[in-house]
């Protein structure tokens, strides 16, 4: 009996390794102040990006860790893109200088230390709102963007998918959901975080994005360490129980 409980825990411990782990969702930005922080506030297409109070979607007024003061008292709002008319096609509307705050890097690499970066898988979501198409009249895709712009790399990915969320605040409302990866980095000298927009769209009224979220996914050792635990924890309260 005692075997086969043993065998049926380590069978258990290696399931667990094999289950992807999640952290919680960290909020990144989500005040006017967070949007506010050092960012490059313009877009390849000629609009401009800057915090705004005018809408959000959350109505949290903590501020996210991209913050000088993460948790403390910020203003509702949002990153309002202010966009020209023209068709954004392949565009960055914002690039955040999250390497202001080790805390930011922390959100999307907890293994940051002294400028070295490990590899790091993980998911980042945020709210936006429908760009308008009266510029362009036949536009016929929408797709979200999210990338990095750090030491000796550069890349964007298109959202995974997207979530409509209803109307909010008078705007046609999403989520857009991404998977990313970081690259390991010896002697990191900025990390930055890209927003943008692929799309035939040529809007003419201002949009906004919220509620930027990060969840890490953990490497498949720590999830082995956690298998391990669970075995050593069990068998130690069996042979407890069988004196």
């Amino acid at each position: 009996m005692k075997k086969h409980l043993a065998v049926s825990i380590l069978a258990g411990a290696i399931a667990l390794q094999c289950v992807p782990g999640h952290a919680a969702p960290t909020t990144v930005y989500t005040t006017v102040e967070d949007f506010g922080g050092s960012h490059q506030g313009s877009g390849w297409s000629g609009n401009t990006a800057v915090p705004s109070a005018a809408w959000d979607y959350d109505g949290s007024s903590i501020n996210g860790q991209a913050n000088a003061t993460p948790g403390g008292a910020g203003t509702a709002g949002s990153l309002a893109i202010n966009p020209t008319g023209t068709t954004l096609n392949w565009t960055l509307l914002d690039e955040q200088y999250v390497g202001s705050f080790a805390s930011a890097i922390l959100s999307f690499n907890p293994g940051y230390s002294g400028g070295n970066l490990p590899a790091m898988t993980g998911t980042m979501t945020y709210i936006y709102t429908l760009p308008d198409n009266a510029g362009g009249g036949a536009g016929s895709y929408v797709t979200p963007m999210m990338g990095f712009n750090m030491t000796g790399y550069w890349n964007m990915w298109d959202a995974t998918s997207s979530d409509y969320l209803g109307i909010v605040g008078g705007k046609e409302t999403y989520r857009a959901n991404f998977t990313y990866s970081i690259p390991a980095t010896i002697g990191l000298g900025y990390f930055n975080l890209m927003i943008g927009m692929n799309t035939d769209y040529a809007p003419i009224e201002t949009f906004y994005i919220d509620d930027i979220q990060v969840e890490v996914v953990p490497e498949p050792t720590s999830m082995s360490m956690l298998g391990l635990g669970a075995v050593t924890l069990l068998l130690a309260r069996r042979s407890r129980n069988s004196r």
